[in-house]
């Protein structure tokens, strides 16, 4: 299988795959998400794959458009053939330092893509209690890995927990900056919708989405998503 194939639903292991389904179910997760900006979401929209970060730079034509999200990456090199992803929200957090500090003055709008959650049960998944970025954060495989996000009480980093997860929604995980690990590259045949800020960005996402030649996919103006 090369980077630039679907990876498919898990073919064995099936008892991990089904025991995700079923949280994803019981917890009623209906997307997992993926922020970017608008040259992001023109090259995955091209592509047809939200690649990881360490793919881009072998893809001239993606090397030349992309717009990283972050100033640094301070995770595991060995984590960055995994496209980073939250579920439910995005990690607010990360997502306006981002857009109204690091880059607050390029000539970009910000995207926020839904995708369907089956994709957490693909073979090859991790999932991260917290950013993967912080000292002493583990991603764990498989179904052990997806219920450890919504324990009541997670590690943070740092040799630090998280608070109680007391009345969070059951939706979203403890940490609300848990992450979702996808090997290589998530494929748009699992894009739901795409969020944006304003009007104006919609508006601009779907000349993208025309220019792209990609199948129609709805445009969300959704503040909210943004943590407004």
């Amino acid at each position: 299988m090369t980077a630039a194939e679907p990876i498919p639903a898990i073919p064995d292991g099936e008892g991990q795959a089904e025991g995700i389904n079923a949280l994803i179910q019981e917890r009623k997760i209906s997307e997992v998400v993926h922020f970017t900006t608008n040259r992001g979401l023109l090259g995955i929209l091209l592509q047809r794959e939200c690649k990881a970060r360490a793919l881009l730079s072998e893809d001239e034509y993606l090397e030349s458009i992309y717009h990283e999200n972050t100033k640094w990456r301070r995770e595991d090199p060995k984590y960055w053939r995994y496209v980073n992803l939250s579920i439910s929200e995005p990690n607010h957090s990360f997502l306006r330092t981002s857009s109204q500090k690091w880059w607050a003055n390029e000539d970009l709008f910000w995207a926020v893509l839904s995708f369907d959650p089956v994709i957490m049960t693909h073979p090859g998944v991790l999932f991260s209690p917290s950013n993967m970025g912080y000292e002493g954060i583990t991603p764990v495989e498989g179904l052990p890995g997806a219920e450890a996000l919504f324990a009541e009480r997670v590690p943070y980093g740092f040799g630090k927990s998280t608070p109680p997860r007391g009345n969070r929604e059951p939706h979203l995980p403890t940490n609300p900056q848990a992450e979702v690990l996808y090997p290589q590259a998530v494929s748009t045949r699992h894009l739901l919708r795409i969020y944006v800020l304003t009007d104006e960005d919609a508006a601009k996402a779907e000349a993208i989405v025309s220019v792209s030649g990609h199948d129609e996919v709805d445009i969300i103006v959704d503040p909210v998503t943004f943590g407004r």
